[in-house]
């Protein structure tokens, strides 16, 4: 009986601790520096990870990169992987206090302006129309782009188009000169579309385009193990990633595997993605991450990309990015300090490289 006892006690403390497991829902899509959450997922690292440290994760996958980033400040998620440009834009500069709290890497040449019928940056007629996503960092990269040789934007119309949506309506529309996005549709474009060519890309702007998981700051503060839990499997993940090991294979297929359609070959796949990793700046280890966000460098790209915000009105009035704080991991801040809305918090990956998160 009291064997029985026993068994029903530990049985009732198993599904207590299940059931009280919270769960953290995370957004993502698609893009090469976004894939390693693929493998977390399939792997069992998430599920690892979650355990060590009592919480759940659902990942959701989002078709349109915007739609993931304004669900944080809407309550469909908790995180959501984005850059520094949106986190600010679409979240900060809404009133949704956010923090970054893994560095995956900064674009170095996966974001670009692509042409066809042989224009570039100065050659493009005036009043073209360019596909993009509105209030994005391609938006961003069009215009720095068009000052970089002397011209306004103002001469150009926009239409905003759906990263899922944007491949297509290039290629099938022949009068459209000009397209900006990310990889894999780059890669895609410049390889599928005759004459479509790169004519510039965030290579030309090192550091300014960091491809980070940002989530709530009510997040961090209530669950910090949740933070461990999801920079532990990160980084754990990109041990995998690295190994050249045949799980190592297997991790970098999971990724490759996640950027492409079903009858796109194996082997075809798995070279599109590490042709995409050429053009990204992984930082594959917490302890170039945490330096990387301890530095100066992360500083001086926010105070470029801070003035390109100011003014802009990407549909709730134009942004006022000087009443808006961006705080470093130091404390510094940038902006209004009495108005913190977006921060970069490295202690957790230093946590990490400092071998002081276990699963």
């Amino acid at each position: 009986m009291r064997k029985l006892f026993g068994i029903i006690m530990i049985l009732s403390i198993t599904v207590g601790i299940a059931f009280s497991a919270k769960t953290v829902k995370i957004a993502r899509s698609l893009y090469v520096g976004w894939s390693p959450w693929a493998h977390m997922e399939k792997s069992g690292l998430a599920q690892q990870w979650g355990n060590a440290y009592g919480t759940q994760f659902d990942f959701d996958f989002y078709q349109d990169y915007l739609g993931s980033v304004i669900g944080v400040g809407t309550g469909l998620s908790e995180g959501c992987t984005m850059t520094n440009l949106e986190a600010f834009a679409s979240l900060a500069a809404a009133g949704v206090d956010v923090t970054a709290v893994i560095m995956g890497d900064y674009s170095n040449g996966n974001d670009a302006v692509i042409m066809r019928g042989g224009y570039t940056l100065e050659t493009l007629p005036a009043s073209s129309a360019v596909l993009l996503v509105e209030g994005s960092l391609s938006q961003y990269l069009f215009e720095e782009g068009m000052k970089s040789v002397g011209r306004s934007p103002d001469e150009f119309r926009y239409i905003n188009t759906t990263d899922r949506d944007i491949e297509n309506a290039f290629r099938g529309n022949e009068d459209i000169l000009c397209v900006v996005t990310w990889n894999p549709m780059v890669m895609n474009i410049c390889s599928d579309v005759p004459g479509a060519r790169n004519v510039y890309s965030s290579k030309s702007h090192p550091g300014e385009v960091m491809d980070m998981l940002v989530v709530k700051t009510d997040l961090v503060r209530k669950n910090p193990d949740a933070i461990r839990a999801l920079v532990g499997m990160w980084y754990d993940g990109m041990k995998d990633m690295q190994s050249r090991t045949p799980a190592g294979k297997q991790a970098r297929f999971a990724m490759a595997r996640d950027q492409v359609a079903e009858e796109v070959p194996d082997d075809e796949a798995l070279l599109m993605f590490e042709n995409q990793l050429q053009t990204t700046m992984m930082f594959y280890e917490a302890s170039q991450a945490a330096a990387y966000m301890q530095g100066t460098q992360i500083k001086a790209a926010m105070s470029k990309v801070l003035p390109w915000i100011d003014g802009k009105d990407f549909g709730d009035g134009p942004i006022d990015a000087g009443s808006i704080g961006v705080e470093f991991p130091d404390g510094s801040v940038i902006g209004n300090n009495g108005n913190v809305k977006l921060r970069f918090n490295s202690s957790f990956t230093q946590e990490y490289a400092n071998g002081q998160l276990k699963k």
